[in-house]
């Protein structure tokens, strides 16, 4: 049950930490490489943790 806690924490976390990149890319005006970055990556890194939240959950631990 602990690790199912640890796991169902670091999917909220990333999950949290992909929108804090992504609005950071979108409303700072850094220049065009960073900003598109931080962007992309945040959108990814949001899907990886509803994704891994989604697998943790409906897994039979």
């Amino acid at each position: 049950m602990k690790k199912r806690a640890i796991k169902v924490l670091i999917s909220i976390s990333l999950i949290i930490i992909g929108i804090l990149l992504t609005g950071l890319g979108f409303t700072t005006k850094l220049g065009h490489p960073f900003s598109t970055i931080c962007y992309s990556l945040g959108l990814v890194i949001i899907f990886l943790g509803f994704i891994y939240f989604i697998i943790v959950v409906s897994s039979n631990d």
